[in-house]
């Protein structure tokens, strides 16, 4: 039997339909609605108004970085106000289980990369404000703008599918930009501040050039902030590459005193440093800021403050955008990539030496290269703290790659990127890991070190430096040839266990060896009792294993019972 229609329309999709809606609901036709009806029957008609959705002015602030494909095409297609029609297609996985990592890039495709960025950074430009004077509405101002935010957004979507390029996520929210335009326009000199742990990943170049192009009396200004984790080499080798480059800039540290700029590199934190106390509030996640403020520095300087941006950049891979401070933490669901590259830039000894920890790393004959990856310091990490999945008991490594990143974004883990020239990384960083104060006072004492060990050359004392001989770790294969060979109860296990003369008979076996017959038996009497092994043959007769006359014997004693009976 066939239900009929229920007059009271409820469930889900349509909870959904009238609550993305907001609209009424019209019902046109003729006739009673119902399910029982002929084929030819229609039943009624239903249109739906949606007005146009007015949304608060806190949820329009919000930072948009990042956003899937689907996402992306939707905002889109609806800023431009356009039509589209969904196909499905397939969905196609790869999982790697070797040791490459495919989130981060090789040293020649990094250097790939860097050339191919240089060659197309012409074309990493900031959304313009379009012109407008006293004449132009609001409603025209507000569409032209939309148009322009769009053409920018297509200019840059069409250098990534021709150019094939890598691009950082960038905001995409058009009210962010807004506040960005207005505190240009009211600025003498606008400040950009930087990560000093890498200062060109969070620069704008073409920033610097709309600055300009609103008014040349304006200026722009590089501000390094938390240049206290630099050394004073690493500060050197920055000022040059900037006074080389003409490039107006000033190292700062407001952790020591702690706009415009990239989120989480410490804007909030310098403004309370300039104002002398907390005018701002600040967060170690990105996009504290939500919106354009002003602040009075004394009677003649106004500090217009400006939510962080994340400005088109090309970027290597989203790995290094995590490392960077640019997109939040507790936001990632990859995080193999991330601590990969924590764990190749900071040395073993020093992360064992801060978290107290063993990283057990694979072995080189079974392809491992010397150096732990990403998994295995978050595996020895969550096992040292005791973080475990629910589930089946593994190491949770999620919530360990959390702690590890947020100690690296804030300096406890400490890795500086060098200016372009051909500097080597790990040169530059050098200088960092000797410094024994960054270690936890019972950890001071550095691997490798021995003050004791000194030598005499040429009437001077040096230092000698301590080579460590340590075996490399061991893997499965080496482990399973060892214990075939030298393994409790297999062959001698390299000691000699049971000698040839301990035993004193061969009837009995001394110290729990086995018991020897045939020639071996007749041998250690020999020796025993000085006698050669035919002396001891003649004595014990020819037969083997000692049977010579046994049947003699035999015999004899069934003679002897038979006299005895009669």
């Amino acid at each position: 039997m066939v239900l009929a229609e229920s007059k009271n329309r409820v469930g889900l999709g349509r909870a959904l339909m009238r609550s993305r809606g907001g609209g009424t609901r019209v019902t046109r036709g003729s006739g009673q609605a119902g399910r029982g009806k002929g084929r030819g029957s229609q039943g009624p008609m239903e249109m739906a108004f949606a007005p146009e959705r007015k949304e608060a002015d806190w949820v329009k602030i919000r930072s948009i970085t990042e956003q899937n494909d689907l996402d992306e095409f939707l905002a889109t297609a609806e800023m431009a106000d356009t039509d589209f029609t969904a196909e499905k297609m397939n969905h196609v996985q790869v999982v790697h289980q070797d040791q490459y990592n495919p989130y981060i890039l090789t040293a020649d495709q990094e250097r790939k990369v860097v050339r191919k960025q240089a060659a197309h950074s012409q074309h990493l430009t900031v959304p313009r404000r379009p012109k407008w004077d006293s004449q132009t509405t609001p409603q025209e101002l507000e569409q032209l703008e939309r148009e322009s935010f769009l053409s920018w957004r297509r200019g840059l979507a069409e250098l990534q599918e021709t150019k094939d390029m890598l691009m950082t996520p960038f905001e995409r929210n058009l009210e962010v930009w807004r506040q960005l335009w207005r505190v240009i326009e009211r600025s003498d000199l606008v400040v950009q501040i930087v990560d000093a742990r890498n200062p060109l990943l969070f620069r704008c170049v073409d920033l610097e050039k709309y600055v300009q192009e609103v008014d040349p009396k304006k200026k722009n200004l590089l501000l390094v902030n938390k240049a206290d984790m630099m050394t004073t080499e690493q500060r050197k080798l920055w000022a040059d590459y900037f006074e080389k480059e003409g490039v107006s800039y000033r190292f700062f540290s407001a952790a020591l005193a702690r706009a415009v700029g990239y989120p989480n590199v410490g804007k909030s934190s310098t403004i309370n440093a300039l104002m002398g106390s907390k005018k701002v509030s600040v967060s170690s996640t990105p996009g504290k800021t939500k919106h354009f403020q002003t602040l009075h520095l004394s009677d003649r300087i106004i500090l217009c403050d400006c939510p962080g941006l994340v400005f088109p950049n090309f970027a290597s891979t989203k790995a290094e955008l995590v490392c960077n401070g640019i997109l939040p933490i507790d936001q990632q669901r990859e995080f193999t990539g991330p601590a990969t590259l924590v764990a190749q830039r900071i040395p073993q000894w020093f992360l064992e030496a801060l978290y107290g920890i063993k990283i057990i790393t694979c072995p080189l004959e079974e392809g491992g290269t010397g150096i732990p990856t990403g998994t295995e310091l978050l595996v020895a990490y969550a096992r040292a703290r005791g973080f475990m999945k629910t589930s089946a008991g593994n190491p949770d490594d999620s919530r360990a790659a959390r702690y590890v990143l947020k100690d690296y974004i804030n300096g406890k883990l400490l890795f500086c990127h060098p200016p372009p020239g051909g500097t080597n990384p790990t040169e530059f960083n050098a200088g960092l890991y000797k410094d024994e104060s960054r270690l936890p006072k019972h950890r001071r004492k550095l691997p490798g070190h021995n003050e004791d060990a000194v030598s005499v050359i040429g009437g001077e004392e040096e230092e000698k430096e301590m080579i460590s001989l340590a075996p490399p770790p061991e893997g499965r294969k080496t482990a399973a040839m060892d214990a075939h060979f030298f393994g409790r109860g297999v062959g001698a296990g390299g000691h000699l266990s049971n000698p040839f003369l301990a035993a004193s008979s061969a009837s009995s076996a001394a110290g729990g060896g086995r018991v020897l017959s045939g020639r071996k038996a007749k041998t250690m009497i020999a020796i025993e009792n000085n006698l050669s092994p035919d002396e001891v043959a003649a004595l014990k007769g020819s037969k083997k294993h000692f049977k010579g006359g046994k049947r003699k014997k035999q015999v004899k004693r069934v003679e002897e019972d038979g006299e005895v009976l009669s």
